[in-house]
C-alpha cells in the first residue's frame, strides 16, 4: 500500500501513469462573492492571534476549515464537506485534509469529490504530489460509480492557495497563485468547481 504522503512526482509519472502540464484552467474574471461577515470576523481574530500560522494544525483549524466552512455555505443544498477522511483504492490510499463531495447530507464521501491538501512545512508546491494522488484515487472511485469527468484539486499552506484539475491522465496545474489578501477569488474557483459537477 502507497500512503498519499509516500507520492513522488516520479510515482505518479511512472506508476500512476500521469502527465504534467503548467497551464491555465480556472477561468479569468470569476465574479467574486465578499466573504462572508461571519469569516471576515473569524478571520480577523484569527490573524490577531499569535497562534495561526505557528502549525499546520491552526492553519488547517484557523484558516482552511473556515474558509471551506463558508464554502459549504452557499452550498448547503449540493455538496458535504469532509475532514481527516480515508480514502482508498487498490494499492494507494491514505487520510485526507479535506474533501468537498457532491452529496448535501452525504455520511461518506460520494463522487464527484474535490480534494483539498494542506501543504506540509509550508512547502505549497511540495503537496502537488500528495494531492494529485488523492485526486487519481477520487477519479477511479468516481469512474467506478459511473460518474467519470475532471476531479479538481487544491493546494494550500493558508496565505497561499493553487489549483490542480485531473482528466483522464492529463494533470494540470493553473500557475496562478492566489494569495490570502484574495481569498474572495478563492472563494469563487471553489464555486466555479462545484458548478460543474453539474
Amino acid at each position: 500500500m502507497t500512503t498519499y504522503s509516500q507520492v513522488t512526482f516520479e510515482i505518479l509519472r511512472d506508476e500512476l501513469k500521469l502527465a504534467f502540464e503548467q497551464r491555465l484552467f480556472v477561468p479569468t474574471g470569476l465574479p467574486a462573492p465578499p466573504l462572508p461577515e461571519w469569516l471576515s470576523t473569524f478571520l480577523s481574530m484569527a490573524r490577531a492571534s499569535a497562534t495561526v500560522g505557528k502549525s499546520e494544525k491552526s492553519i488547517s483549524e484557523g484558516i482552511i476549515a473556515p474558509l471551506l466552512y463558508a464554502v459549504r455555505q452557499a452550498n448547503i443544498s449540493k455538496i458535504s464537506l469532509f475532514s481527516g477522511e480515508p480514502l482508498y483504492y487498490d494499492d494507494l490510499g491514505g487520510v485526507c485534509d479535506f474533501i468537498i463531495a457532491a452529496q448535501p447530507n452525504a455520511f461518506l464521501p460520494d463522487s464527484p469529490i474535490v480534494i483539498l491538501v494542506e501543504a506540509k512545512k509550508m512547502d505549497l508546491l511540495g503537496g502537488i504530489p500528495q494531492c494529485l494522488a488523492e485526486m487519481r484515487t477520487a477519479q477511479r472511485l468516481n469512474e467506478r460509480a459511473g460518474r467519470p469527468g475532471p476531479v479538481f484539486g487544491c493546494v494550500t499552506i493558508g496565505t497561499e492557495w493553487i489549483f490542480l484539475k485531473l482528466e483522464a491522465d492529463q494533470a494540470l496545474l493553473d500557475p496562478t497563485i492566489f494569495f490570502a489578501s484574495e481569498l474572495p477569488q478563492v472563494l469563487a474557483v471553489f464555486q466555479w468547481m462545484i458548478d460543474q459537477f453539474g
